[in-house]
């Protein structure tokens, strides 16, 4: 992005976004600090198949695939993966392609860290375990790299005896029927549904936007994140027209700074013991959110008209 071209108050959002990514990367960091633990996904080193645990490259073993089912690992892993996409979306900003972004922040934030986060201990683990064994198995038929089908072998060990039987006949027919995982990811883990939005996501963009927040508002939003994805023809021309006008920076704006705010309080509240440092350090930043908000929303709609006004949240 040419920084001499762009307007101030889109350099001043990036700005206040960059406050949130150092501040959630902070988590993560001490999040593994405590664990004294830290995993990345599977991968394939020298043509042999690991986990990376510690920095050390670890065989596919049952000490390995263990360190991934941990609900504090679990976590771990999302809020890394969560703060890296964000951060590549907020370099971005100007690009109107970001926008389908938004539903998987939406998602990761509070769909899968916030959910899992707030479950009792004992239901973490089979939740992570459900999640892991799903999503291999989704990916199990990849002929040309197996280690998906390799830590699916490996997770069905610790599945609880109710749920085996169902993983050990998808693996027998071969994962024919991948729309059962995807069945069971929805029944393990929350959508984000218009109810969804209503009860979880509406306090908080209250904060953020003012209380003259509506229903309807809350609707359209979720239009906007789900057309998106379904190929809507309207809104896909209007991603074209946002490319010149910019008509796309308020909404994304607004997603951005509702979850990396709302996630790095929550994980503050959750993990760290309300550190009160750390929560005024946070609270700075949620000020400067609030005296951003209005004056992008005032460079969206005073200086660009959207094809699609009912979307400007």
């Amino acid at each position: 992005m040419d920084k001499n071209n762009t307007a101030p108050i889109i350099i001043e959002t990036q700005v206040v976004l960059k406050d949130l990514i150092s501040y959630g990367q902070g988590q993560v960091a001490k999040l593994e600090a405590e664990n004294s633990v830290k995993v990345k996904f599977p991968e394939i080193y020298a043509g042999k198949k690991y986990i990376l645990v510690n920095g050390i490259m670890q065989p596919f073993e049952e000490v390995a695939v263990k360190e991934i089912i941990k609900p504090k690992n679990f976590i771990s892993i999302f809020l890394s993966s969560f703060w890296n996409f964000y951060n590549m979306i907020s370099d971005r900003l100007e690009d109107p392609l970001i926008q389908f972004g938004m539903r998987t922040l939406l998602e990761i934030c509070y769909s899968k860290i916030i959910f899992f986060g707030l479950l009792p201990e004992e239901k973490q683990q089979e939740k992570a375990i459900q999640y892991w064994m799903c999503y291999s198995g989704i990916l199990a038929t990849d002929k040309k790299n197996k280690i998906f089908l390799d830590l699916y072998k490996k997770l069905i060990n610790h599945v609880k005896p109710s749920e085996k039987k169902f993983y050990e006949n998808q693996q027998k027919n071969n994962f024919e029927k991948k729309e059962a995982f995807f069945k069971k990811i929805e029944r393990t883990f929350p959508g984000v549904t218009s109810e969804y939005l209503f009860k979880q996501i509406e306090p908080h963009l209250k904060t953020i936007i003012g209380t003259n927040l509506s229903a309807d508002t809350l609707q359209n939003m979720h239009t906007w994140l789900s057309q998106y994805l379904h190929g809507n023809i309207f809104l896909l021309n209007n991603v074209v027209k946002a490319e010149k006008d910019k008509n796309h920076l308020y909404k994304v704006s607004v997603i951005l700074f509702l979850t990396g705010y709302r996630l790095s309080n929550f994980c503050n509240e959750k993990f760290f013991s309300k550190d009160k440092e750390e929560q005024e350090k946070l609270e700075k930043v949620n000020e400067k959110i609030k005296v951003t908000v209005p004056k992008i929303k005032n460079y969206t709609s005073k200086e660009k008209i959207s094809f699609l006004p009912f979307l400007i949240i």
